[in-house]
């Protein structure tokens, strides 16, 4: 990764973070600038320090799965821009996105981590993988963001599912997926489908926008289309092992979200 710290840097150094709030990082549908509080500088300071630890000698979660469903990670994640920064509001601790280059680019903001402290590097695996798994998406199925974010409703739906699922899949509570006891998670994964095939009948184009806002933001369990994308696919790798994730990816993501809910 290309780590660009300029931003957290300057608020370390006591200066005046507001003169970046014209940043690319905070417009053109990122979050946006939040003055961050100077109280905050010394712990900052030693997630900052942890963070460029975890970063430097970064090995994903769940590395067997991403050294066959992304066989090139290695060179693709070299060219990420890892931006730290401060200046997001609540809830924005990281972000995967686009640089003004077009490049993939991840950032994080480091005044958001300050929750994270005493488990810092436990979260920086989940998140980095999380965030970098969507990154290889990207490269790999960029139909897969391009519906995400422009697609009709139901190809959403299933661009949303697919992306957001494997992301959550490979990066869950950093661990790898034979070491978690998913049977404690069947009350989360069936309100997640319910909720998933009310949307899937939803034709009134508001709700339809308020119904893919709650799939994919707000507490972690009550995000119905990455939940509900995150235990189809627990299953299909419980049945068929990492082999399975990745005919599942070839197979691509349109009719996810129906597949993920139980309708095919």
């Amino acid at each position: 990764m290309i780590i660009d710290s300029h931003i957290v840097e300057e608020y370390l150094a006591g200066g005046p973070t507001g003169r970046f709030r014209d940043e690319w990082c905070f417009g053109g549908g990122h979050p946006p600038y939040a003055e961050p509080e100077g109280s905050e500088r010394e712990r900052v300071r030693e997630v900052y320090r942890q963070v460029l630890d975890c970063a430097g000698d970064f090995s994903p979660v769940n590395r067997a799965a991403w050294d066959l469903m992304f066989p090139e990670w290695r060179e693709q994640t070299a060219g990420v821009e890892l931006l730290l920064i401060v200046g997001y509001p609540e809830p924005y601790d990281a972000v995967s996105t686009k640089d003004p280059q077009g490049g993939e680019a991840i950032i994080l903001d480091m005044l958001r981590w300050t929750a994270y402290l005493g488990h810092i590097k436990e979260a920086a695996g989940n998140m980095l993988t999380h965030e970098l798994t969507h990154s290889l998406i990207s490269l790999r199925a960029p139909e897969v963001v391009e519906d995400g974010e422009h697609g009709e409703y139901l190809s959403r739906l299933d661009a949303l599912a697919f992306n957001e699922g494997f992301a959550h899949l490979l990066s869950f509570r950093g661990m790898e997926l034979d070491k978690v006891d998913w049977s404690q998670y069947g009350e989360v994964r069936d309100r997640s489908r319910e909720k998933l095939r009310a949307a899937l009948e939803c034709g009134e184009q508001s709700e339809q926008e308020r119904l893919i806002y709650e799939g994919t933001a707000g507490g972690y369990f009550d995000k119905f289309l990455c939940m509900a994308g995150m235990f189809y696919l627990e299953e299909i790798w419980a049945r068929e092992g990492i082999e399975g994730l990745e005919r599942e990816f070839a197979r691509g993501h349109s009719g996810f979200a129906k597949r993920c809910a139980g309708c095919e």
